[in-house]
């Protein structure tokens, strides 16, 4: 069955066979299986539970057609004494960065009421005709380069990118002038560990170069901004919002982007083709690739 799964991940995220069953989740978006099995379960419970109210001290009234089968009452402390012993044979504890039993967001309801100043561009079509390698080549840059002309107004372009050549990673950030300039105003970096995955490293590349690139600036008279990056599937998952995350990379990332339109910016997030020539994304990548070769 985690085999299966596993295939399932990465047929959903299109990354290849040999990918960790790890990574193919992370990129696919999808909760671990046995994560699934549990919210599965604790949903049973809590609705037939919420259907009678002294369902703990007596079996339903009606066995199931199967003749001699009942279902038998369990205690809400049972039931979370069950999921405690099976998360713990997992090494998940409710201080596991990752994979907490209930993630709770660090967003209040109220602070996402701006969140309609930020827009994600995660769908780029392109013509799935072409079959020679570089005109696909040139049709992504083309489709690439259109869309981010269509923001190119804006004040602060911010390009993001992670880079993964084990055992070395690097999620790095650089702060332009405009979409075509070569003049870097400022740039970040982070070693992403040794066993990292490209979503990680992505998602990791983007709260840093908030952190670290715009937030200094927030005061600034100029408050638009574009932001770069070749992950699909990290804005796919801020693409559900502020209070939709359940990871706590996002929700971080979600917390920069509203303290940014609660002080009157406009943000928009734009998914590029990578290695296809698009500007902004390809001086990311040379810095990420520079990065992890001098580890600095």
């Amino acid at each position: 069955m985690q085999k299966t799964y596993a295939t399932l991940a990465r047929i959903v995220s299109g990354v290849p066979s040999t990918v960790d069953p790890e990574s193919a989740l992370l990129e696919a978006n999808m909760p671990p299986l046995h994560v699934l099995c549990l919210r599965a379960r604790l949903s049973i419970f809590e609705n037939t539970r919420a259907c009678q109210v002294d369902w703990m001290r007596r079996p339903p009234p009606e066995p199931p057609p199967r003749a001699g089968f009942r279902i038998s009452p369990l205690s809400r402390d049972e039931l979370y004494a069950f999921v405690d012993a099976y998360t713990k044979d997992y090494g998940i504890t409710q201080s596991s960065p990752r994979e907490e039993r209930f993630f709770r967001s660090s967003i209040p309801p109220w602070f996402a009421a701006s969140a309609h100043r930020v827009t994600i561009g995660v769908e780029l079509p392109i013509d799935h005709s072409i079959t020679d390698e570089e005109e696909l080549t040139r049709e992504k840059r083309r489709v690439s380069e259109e869309a981010l002309a269509l923001h190119s107004h804006r004040s602060w372009i911010l390009a993001t990118d992670g880079g993964v050549d084990v055992p070395k990673s690097a999620g790095v950030g650089i702060l332009l002038s405009s979409l075509n300039s070569s003049e870097i105003i400022e740039k970040a970096s982070i070693n992403c560990g040794a066993r990292p995955c490209s979503y990680r490293t992505e998602s990791r590349a983007l709260l840093l170069a908030l952190e670290k690139l715009i937030i200094p600036r927030i005061q600034h008279r100029r408050k638009t901004l574009l932001v770069v990056t070749d992950s699909q599937s990290l804005l796919a998952a801020l693409n559900k919002g502020p209070l939709s995350q359940t990871d706590w990379t996002e929700d971080q990332i979600w917390q920069r982007l509203l303290t940014l339109t609660c002080a009157g910016w406009s943000v928009h997030l734009q998914f590029c083709y990578g290695h296809c020539g698009a500007y902004a994304n390809e001086l990311a990548d040379q810095y990420a690739a520079q990065t992890m070769a001098t580890g600095q």
